[in-house]
């Protein structure tokens, strides 16, 4: 099943639910009871960044101020470790 069609099962169930708390009050935790559905909307994103794109998005920070040094460091430590993942496992 789609991830739509269960949380539209999902949605369905809870407003039947709903519905039974309202008449016996055993129905309450049946709601509870589902889980949410996970609907991410970015899980389209590319995976890394072209060099360009990267020197791009480093270029972007104020290296003069410690909050920038910190933003600056955490594209860097990133890409750095995503390197040698890539190395290793070759």
């Amino acid at each position: 099943m789609a991830p739509a069609s269960i949380r539209t099962v999902s949605v369905s169930l809870r407003s039947y639910f709903a519905l039974c708390a309202l008449q016996t009050e055993r129905a309450s935790a049946l709601n509870a009871a589902l889980p949410r559905v996970a609907q991410w909307r970015l899980a389209g994103l590319p995976q890394s960044l072209s060099d360009a794109e990267l020197q791009q998005l480093l270029a972007a920070f104020d290296r003069h101020t410690p909050t920038g040094k910190r933003d600056f460091a955490a594209p860097i430590v990133s890409s750095i470790w995503d390197c040698a993942e890539v190395k290793w496992l070759v």
